[in-house]
């Protein structure tokens, strides 16, 4: 995993992705949810950067889940 700089595009390079199963067991209050969409917006492309070049918005850690807004249904 690397960083695309601050003028950089991103590319797949730059991304990992990992599968897992679905756990059939769920424990009390945990629940499944079916992702329908996810937001995909401008002020995330300065997250990638090492510095965000905000205060109100830190960098996203390299080889942490990225986080968003989406829309999900629970199964």
């Amino acid at each position: 995993n690397s960083r695309p700089g601050k003028n950089g595009e991103p590319t797949p390079e730059h991304f990992r992705l990992e599968e897992t199963s679905l756990v059939s067991d769920l424990n009390d209050g945990e629940v499944i949810v079916r992702t329908l969409y996810l937001s995909v917006d401008p002020y995330m492309r300065c997250r990638l950067n090492e510095d965000s070049g905000s205060d109100y918005i830190a960098p996203w850690q390299l080889s942490e889940c990225l986080d968003g807004g989406g829309v999900g249904v629970v199964e």
